[in-house]
Order: structure tokens, then sequence, then C-alpha cells
């Protein structure tokens, strides 16, 4: 009969668990919002210790405009300060393809947004702080003792057993009053907007990388092209001192000097197909792909120059380059840090309560309701000044930050400076090599020309030759180089673009 009872009785002692579980739950709620009601006008109570700055002036005084702005209206700029996606001025639809798909696919690019990932779990980390810590403790445990006592038949021992049984939700919070645990969540939020902007700042020497690389690749291409057209006009000269030589009115020095030429320009050509190669391969490797696995361009000429960008204002610089964003968020991360350490040398106030069930046996866990609050404040009488200490070493990290964000300020200065110099200059130079390539061909002619009628002999038209060679392959360096200036200005510049970079599939999923 009292195995039936039990059964009967089983469903009714299962619902009074559940309805005992569902109370545990109820207080536990019960019990986060009045700590949150006793928190939050403490926290309001509290006070930041340190005020970061979170808008820090640059250590150094920039200029009003660039130095090296050009006053020759024929090269004012037609273009806004911000370059925006300057690759697609090229109008080169295989290098805009190579930069998107270095954007997805870069390992190095891809790096970045793993350390940013890194950052904003940290940023998570530090701002869970500012949450109560709420865990679930279950616990069963069975002893077993034996007891002496004296009795009238003599000293008897009886053994004991007992059970214990235990579900609790115990719950901790500290008490922000000085602003350490909000100091410490921004200081790491800072920080992952710092990453953010690294991720930025490495896709802008990503594209400039590529794009510096594709132009290498087809200024081997031009040069090849230009190696052929001197290796045939050095064998046309080959044969005609070959006929001179045959009619008796050449030497074989003449001819010999004349097949050196020809012998070097065909080593020339050896070289730059292997020049032309190893870049392909490193081209290939800057998009994340293996060595080979890009199809080498179909042109043999580099491009026109686009149209010139407006340099804007140096201080505009600190919207548009994400590496001095950076140092800047860095600096105000720096002077978080400095208020967490100083509030750390303040005492602090922790609450912690704790609301379940205990018993002796399992079945009547839920029948016996326990709770506990306590408040606890801590502070250190004496620690050898190692908190101190602390706050002197922060301090000196945000003087080093600061410092660093100026240096990284004027290096970004520096480099749309140089960039305008430059681009200026090669301008120049190309004008004076083409010139020179002009005075060359005239003289080769003269050279030519009086050679065949037996005025002179072959050495004037060789020097004229080489001559005419290294001007011309002086002239297609130099017009590289001028894109290579222009390239290092828009990188310069920064740019907007970058804000709508988005992370990889498998850095969305994680």
């Amino acid at each position: 009969m009292d195995d039936i009872a039990k059964a009967k009785g089983a469903p009714q002692a299962d619902a009074g668990a559940f309805a005992s579980r569902g109370r545990l739950l109820n207080l536990a709620s019960t019990f986060l919002r009045a700590a949150s009601a006793l928190g939050v006008p403490l926290v309001m109570a509290g006070c930041m210790v340190h005020q970061a700055d979170t808008e820090p002036k640059s250590p150094v005084e920039l200029p009003n405009q660039f130095k090296s702005l050009d006053k020759d209206a024929s090269r004012a700029p037609t273009k806004e300060p911000d370059p925006g996606k300057w690759w697609e001025d090229f109008g080169d639809p295989e290098l805009k393809g190579l930069v998107d798909r270095a954007l997805t696919d870069s390992l190095q690019l891809k790096q970045t947004w793993a350390r940013l990932t890194q950052a904003e779990a940290l940023a998570r980390q530090a701002g869970a702080s500012l949450e109560p810590n709420v865990n679930l403790e279950l616990s069963a445990s069975r002893s077993r003792r034996n007891i002496t006592a004296p009795g009238p038949a003599g000293t008897t021992t009886r053994e004991f057993t007992s059970n214990s049984y235990s579900a609790s939700v115990p719950v901790a919070y500290e008490v922000d009053l000085w602003g350490k645990l909000r100091s410490r969540a921004r200081a790491a939020a800072y920080d992952a907007f710092a990453s953010r902007d690294d991720v930025e700042a490495a896709a802008m020497t990503l594209t400039a990388s590529v794009a510096e690389n594709w132009f290498n690749i087809l200024e081997q291409r031009a040069k090849q092209k230009l190696l052929r057209q001197q290796m045939m006009t050095n064998e046309a000269f080959l044969e005609l001192v070959m006929l001179r030589f045959g009619q008796g009115e050449s030497s074989a020095t003449e001819v010999l000097q004349q097949r050196q030429q020809v012998q070097g320009t065909r080593a020339q050509l050896s070289l730059g197909e292997a020049r032309e190669q190893v870049l392909v391969q490193q081209l290939a490797v800057l998009v994340g792909r293996g060595p080979g696995s890009i199809v080498t361009p179909q042109r043999d000429e580099l491009p026109n120059l686009p149209s010139l960008p407006s340099a804007g204002l140096p201080s505009e610089l600190l919207q548009r380059r994400p590496d001095v964003r950076a140092a800047q968020r860095r600096v105000v991360a720096a002077d978080y840090r400095v208020g967490e350490a100083i509030a750390n040398r303040y005492p602090s106030l922790t609450l912690s309560a704790s609301v379940g069930y205990s018993a002796l046996s399992l079945s009547e866990l839920f029948d016996s309701f326990v709770w506990s609050v306590m408040g606890s404040i801590s502070a250190s009488l004496w620690d050898g000044g190692r908190r101190s200490a602390e706050v002197d070493r922060t301090r000196a990290v945000l003087e080093e930050r600061l410092m660093g964000y100026g240096q990284t300020l004027l290096t970004a200065v520096l480099e749309v400076e140089s960039s305008l110099v430059n681009e200026k200059q090669q301008e120049a130079n190309i004008e004076e090599l083409e010139r020179q390539v002009q005075t060359s061909r005239q003289t080769l002619d003269i050279a030519r020309l009086r050679y065949q009628q037996g005025l002179t002999d072959f050495l004037p038209v060789l020097t004229s030759l080489q001559a005419l060679h290294a001007a011309e392959q002086n002239l297609l360096t130099s017009k590289r180089q001028l894109i290579s200036h222009r390239i290092q200005l828009c990188r310069a510049l920064g740019g907007t673009w970058t804000t709508t970079l988005e992370k990889p599939a498998k850095e969305k999923e994680s």
C-alpha cells in the first residue's frame, strides 16, 4: 500500500518540484532587480576620478596648407581631396579586378581582420565587468561518521549516514564607484576602434602595393617591347658594318663592337623576362593566391596619368587617414587606462547574494528556501607603492601614445608633401628626357650618314646608338616612376572608401 501511495503521489511531487524551480528563478530575478536598483544609484552617485580627453590635440602644430602645392594652372587639381578608389581612374579593368580580389582574399588583410576580432572580444570582456556575475550552483554530498557513547552494557558505537543537497544562484556585482570599470571598458572599446582603423590602413597599403606591382609588370612588358625594337636597330647596324667590312671600308674591331651591342641587348631581354615572371608571382601572393595562379596582363604599355587630386588641408588628414585616426584613438585608450589606474587606488564595493534551496534529502530540496545578502568594502592600506607606480606607468604610456600620434601626423603630412614635390619634379624630368631622346636620334642620324659617306669611323655611331638606347630606357623608367609618385600621393591623402569594407565571411561567422 505504501508503494501504491508513493506511486500515486509521484506526479504531485514532480509538480511541486517544477513549481519550486519556478519560484527559485522568480526569486533570482527579483534579487537581480533589487541589486540593480541598489547599484544604479550608487554608480550614479560615484564619480570619475579622471576625465579622459576623447579628442586629444596634436602635440605638433600643423601648417595651414601644404607648402608644395603647385601654383601652375596647368596642373591645377580637378578632383576632391578624397581620391576615392583612385586605381579605377587608370581605366584598367584587370587592375580593378586584382584590387577587388586582394581586398577579399589577401592573407595579410585577413590577419588584420583577425586582430580586430580579438580587440572586439577584449572590449566585450571589459564591458562585461559592468554587469552582475550570475552563476548556478548545484551540489550533493553524502557523509558517514561513527559516534561512540557509554551505555548500560558498556560502550557502544553507532554509525550515522547523512545526505546534503543544495541548489543556489549566487550573484556578485562590483559597484563602479570611481569609474575604474567604466574606464577599463572604454579603453578596450577605443582599442577596438583603433584596430578597425588598422584594417583600413592595411587595405590602403595593400591597394597601393597591388597597383605598384601591377605597373612594374607593365613596365617590364613595355621595356621588353622597347628592347626588341632596339635589338632590330642593333642588328640593322651590324649588317651595315659587316657590309662595309666586306667592302674593305670597315675594320674587324667595329664589327665586334657592334656585335657586343647586339649581345648586350639580348642579355637584357633574358633578364627582363625573368623579372616579369617574378613580379607576376609576387602579385599572386599579394592577392592571396599561389605563385603562377594569375594570368599575365595583355597590355605592354603604361597608362596615362589620371587627373591630379586636390591635397586639401593638412588638418583634414585626421578624417582621411586611418593610421592617424588609429594613433589618436590609442591616445584616448591610454588616457582611460590612466583613470583606471587612479581609481584602482580607491576602495571598492562589492555586493553579493545567493538564493536557493538546501535540504538533507533530495525529495525535500525545494521545501527549504535559503538566501543571503552581503556587501563588502575593500581598500589597500599598504602595497609597497605598486598602485602608485602603475599610475606613473600609465601616464608614461599616455605620453608615449601622444608623441606617437604627433609623429604619425607629421609623417602623413610629409608623405603628402613629398609626393607632391616628387610628381612635379618627375614631370619636369620626363620633359627633359623626351628632349634628350629627340636629340639622341638626331645625333645618331648624323653620325650614321657621316659613317656611310666614309667621313668618320664607326665609334661616333656606336656612341650615339648607346646614348639613344639608354635615353629611351630612362624615359620609360621615369614614366613608370611618375605613376608611382601618383600612387603614393593617393595613398598619402587617404580616403573614406575603406569605411565600407566588411569582414570576410569566416570572420562574420565567428
